[in-house]
Formats: structure tokens, sequence, C-alpha cells
């Protein structure tokens, strides 16, 4: 079994799981577990904070928060593969943004990793 529960370390909506180090050192290694609509709230305050401190406008942040919002109700309501597009929407939108200068290549790589492993968890774990 590669994790097991370690108990009841709960905090934040997340839970930490901990399991044999896949290297020969013979320790464990610890992982936090954040559902993708939980990733998905994270990526909106990182969203927010550009608009924020100007790196983004009003107009584009809340374009990409729609596309984010639209993406966990999908996700609630188990459309897993329709969660997923939206998510795609917002990569699509965030390229635009980089190569229309509005967002530069630090932050647009930033939320498409982000995005990324949001889209990970929605499809290994179909809410």
């Amino acid at each position: 079994m590669p994790f097991a529960p370690s108990g009841s370390e709960r905090g934040r909506n997340r839970c930490r799981w901990s399991g044999p180090a896949s290297d020969s050192s013979g320790g464990f290694v610890e992982q936090d577990v954040i559902s993708a609509q939980q990733e998905l709230g994270a990526i909106a305050d990182q969203v927010t904070n550009l608009v924020t401190t100007g790196a983004l406008s009003s107009q584009n942040g809340n374009a990409l928060i729609a596309k984010l919002n639209n993406a966990i109700v999908n996700l609630d309501s188990e459309k897993t593969i329709a969660g997923v597009n939206q998510l795609d929407a917002f990569i699509n939108q965030t390229n635009a943004f980089l190569k229309s200068g509005k967002l530069d290549s630090i932050e647009a790589q930033t939320l498409i990793t982000d995005i990324d492993l949001a889209i990970a968890a929605a499809l290994a774990n179909p809410i």
C-alpha cells in the first residue's frame, strides 16, 4: 500500500498521508492531499492577488475567476469532464493573456502549473 492515513491529522480541509519512501532510505514520506475544488480556491486567491497588485486588470481577473467558479460548480455536481473543460478554457485564456502581454511568463506559468494540479486531482478522484 503506497500511502496510508497517518491518523487524525486533519486541518484546513487537508488530509495528511504518509507511506514508505520510494527510495532506499527506509523512511517515510508525507504529502498533503487536497481536492481539485480546494486547489481551485487557492488559484482564485492567486488571481485576486494579481488583480490587487495591478499585475492583471479587474476585468481579466474576473474572466479567469468565472472559469474557476464554473469548474467548481461542475466538479461539485459530479460533472468532471465539464469541469476539466472549464479548466482547459482557463489555460487557453491565461496563454492569451501571456501572448498579449497582460500577464508575464512567471505569473502565467504559475497559474497553468496549478491548474494542471487541479486537473490531475479531478481526474484521479472524480467527485
